[in-house]
């Protein structure tokens, strides 16, 4: 995991996209934030700004949709972007 791109912070949550073309990395730190990368390259493709508190356990489902879980019991979903930015 630490090999893949300069991550923000220390890695807390880790999972593959269903088809295994990409790896989502949840980090804390003073910025958490979650990166999404290309399996295959190593490019960053997405980085998403947590709201307050950094993803704890993460899943994804279905083609592009992420399920990110926080310590206060918050949950959340979104839409992976299929382009780099």
């Amino acid at each position: 995991v630490g090999a893949i791109g300069n991550l923000s912070g220390p890695p807390v949550a880790v999972a593959y996209s269903s088809d295994a073309t990409r790896i989502v990395i949840a980090v804390g730190g003073p910025t958490p934030q979650t990166h999404v990368y290309d399996v295959a390259t190593g490019t960053l493709l997405e980085r998403l700004l947590e709201p307050a508190e950094p993803a704890l356990a993460l899943a994804t489902y279905a083609e592009n949709r992420l399920i990110a879980a926080a310590p206060s019991g918050s949950v959340r979903a979104t839409m992976l972007a299929k382009k780099t930015i």
